[in-house]
């Protein structure tokens, strides 16, 4: 029997970010919600909550904390999968646009209204209204006090581009070649840095590439799902 696939949302997004992705691959999958205000504290929950053994995915900071997973606790993870991501730290130009956006949620903005800023990078510029509204309704789904969690675990991000040379599962490394949030060249860095990884690039796609782009992020994880069944344990 294969091994559970669970799938992280990034910045702002509930789990409703995979529906497409998870209505076309079919099966069950593990949605947990990012909820912990620190990078530790958040890998640490998913340990606890999870079963023992599983693939793991995640997108932007979903897949950071993939990362971390895997850098921990290696035994537990079967694959990883990792979309339109940065393993790098913070730089302080990011640092101080999470700091903005924890004000701004301070003074009564809310988190559809942080969103709202962001879409032309999140689902494109010529995104018509139905995709912009599933990008505002993630953020109604995430909330202010899970959002203010998110910000605090980006705050506490690390390198995790040294974790990358000691994977030896099944990855794969999936850019949105649009990308302004995290362009493909972090993802070529990832892929060239981690061993027997393979890089899909979906041309033209924005960062919240599972919404926009559902059935090539479907493709490229049930090619890696194959993978991981071929060499799960």
């Amino acid at each position: 029997m294969p091994v559970p696939l669970v799938l992280l949302p990034g910045m702002n997004c509930g789990p409703q970010l995979w529906d497409d992705v998870v209505a076309a691959l079919g099966g069950e999958v593990v949605l947990p919600r990012l909820d912990r205000p620190s990078l530790d504290d958040q890998v640490e929950t998913l340990l606890d909550r999870l079963p023992p053994r599983f693939a793991l995915g995640g997108l932007s900071l979903g897949a950071i904390v993939a990362m971390a997973v895997h850098r921990l606790a290696p035994e537990r993870v079967a694959g990883l999968v990792l979309v339109a991501t940065n393993a790098r730290p913070p730089t302080e130009a990011q640092q101080a646009a999470w700091r903005a956006q924890l004000t701004r949620l301070d003074g009564g903005e809310s988190p559809r209204d942080l969103q709202a800023d962001l879409l032309p990078l999140l689902v494109g510029t010529d995104a018509g209204p139905p995709l912009r509204d599933r990008a505002l309704r993630l953020a109604d789904d995430v909330g202010k006090s899970e959002l203010v969690a998110q910000l605090r675990t980006q705050q506490s991000r690390v390198d995790e581009r040294s974790g990358l040379r000691e994977i030896t599962v099944p990855c794969t490394v999936v850019a949105a070649g649009a990308d302004q949030l995290c362009p493909l060249n972090r993802h070529t860095e990832i892929h060239s840095l981690t061993p027997g990884s393979e890089l899909v690039v979906i041309p033209s796609a924005p960062h919240l590439v599972p919404l926009t782009h559902p059935g090539p992020v479907a493709k490229a994880m049930a090619d890696w799902l194959g993978r991981v069944d071929v060499r799960r344990h």
